[in-house]
């Protein structure tokens, strides 16, 4: 019920009584009854303001389903959060508190395996300890995110995420490379470009940077070329890759199968010639008597490279005058379509005891060539 507010008289001054004085004081002084209480109804809106209320006077407890969540807040501080899941409870709120420094607000969510499970709340949370990150310094109005020393491990690292303009020179010691490291099938030590291709990391003592004193800029040996091997060529020298002076770059073991047949003739075509084995060399062919055309594959020799033939030759066994002995001269360099021309000289007839370096006048049946 509303307030009811009574009011009675302190001397009702009967009738046929003299009014004295006692009974004028006591009428100046009447009596108030206040019954009922105040309700919602009762109040005026907007007529209670902040300033009437005290300071603390409203509890957490008074403030819908406000509670202190997380851990003990004992100095009341932190956000307060409607969190209602739906719009019939948005006056239900709660009180986020950060609990320790480095604190975050944060979309709350569940992983299960690689499904997320939304909770559709804000909570107050951490970085875990095994967080790459870490927040390193704060300020009034911002703070600072780094990575943690150590915090980037080598399974973090996609394939080609690392390239060599991220490499700053000399910024990879010797000591930090790791045994094993880059030789995974999907992984490796550099992108693969027009450039480069394959070869072997090595340190230009030549290359110095700057005035640090630091020598040995990392780079890439690569060969030029097809058969090409790593070799020292001097005491104190680097190692390149090249041609090795005491490897052939190619050689063949070739056998005629016309050899006799064709001994009169000027030439034989290359199908006449079967390379048992060898490396290099692709065809043979007799372009005239004692000279041999021999092709090599790509990238063995450069056009106007003057070739050095060793090897010897052998005709066929025929009646008295077989095996004859014929060594190679190189007659000229390799030409535009890769090839080279060579004469085969008679060195020992057998047959007639003599020595001379006529060119051979038969084919030879087998064949053993090298080319430096």
């Amino acid at each position: 019920m509303p307030l009811a507010v009574t009011v009675e008289a302190g001397e009702n001054y009967p009738d046929n009584e003299a009014v004295t004085l006692a009974k004028l004081r006591k009428g100046a002084k009447p009596s108030v009854a206040i019954t009922g209480t105040v309700s919602a109804v009762d109040i005026q809106d907007g007529t209670i303001t902040g300033a009437k209320i005290a300071d603390t006077q409203i509890s957490p407890a008074k403030m819908g389903n406000a509670t202190i969540t997380g851990e003990t807040n004992a100095a009341f501080k932190g956000v307060i959060l409607a969190s209602g899941s739906n719009s019939s409870d948005l006056d239900k709120f709660d009180e986020l508190y950060a609990g320790k420094r480095n604190a975050f607000l944060i979309g709350s969510s569940t992983k299960t395996g690689e499904a997320w499970t939304d909770e559709y709340l804000v909570k107050s949370k951490t970085l875990h300890t095994d967080s790459s990150l870490e927040v390193t310094d704060q300020t009034d109005i911002d703070f600072t995110i780094k990575v943690k020393n150590d915090g980037i491990v080598r399974d973090m690292m996609a394939d080609n995420s690392v390239g060599s303009s991220q490499l700053s020179n000399y910024s990879v010691t010797i000591n930090s490379l790791s045994p094993g490291g880059g030789d995974s099938s999907s992984g490796g030590i550099a992108a693969e470009t027009a450039d480069f291709w394959g070869g072997i990391l090595d340190f230009d003592p030549e290359n110095e940077s700057g005035s640090t004193g630091w020598h040995g800029k990392a780079g890439a040996l690569q060969p030029t070329g097809k058969n090409q091997t790593l070799y020292s060529t001097a005491s104190g020298e680097r190692l390149k890759f090249g041609h090795h002076p005491c490897i052939p770059r190619a050689w063949a073991i070739i056998h005629n199968t016309n050899a006799e047949a064709y001994d009169a003739s000027g030439t034989n075509a290359h199908t006449n010639f079967s390379i048992i084995g060898g490396s290099g060399i692709v065809k043979v062919e007799r372009t005239a008597l004692g000279t041999y055309k021999f092709h090599f594959d790509s990238n063995i020799y450069a056009t106007g490279n003057t070739v050095k033939p060793f090897g010897s030759g052998y005709r066929n066994p025929s009646g008295a005058d077989y095996d004859y002995n014929m060594f190679p001269r190189a007659q000229s360099t390799v030409t535009t379509e890769n090839d080279v021309q060579v004469v085969l000289i008679q060195f020992h007839d057998h047959a007639a005891a003599t020595i001379n370096n006529a060119t051979s006048s038969a084919n030879f049946g087998y064949c053993q060539i090298m080319f430096f």
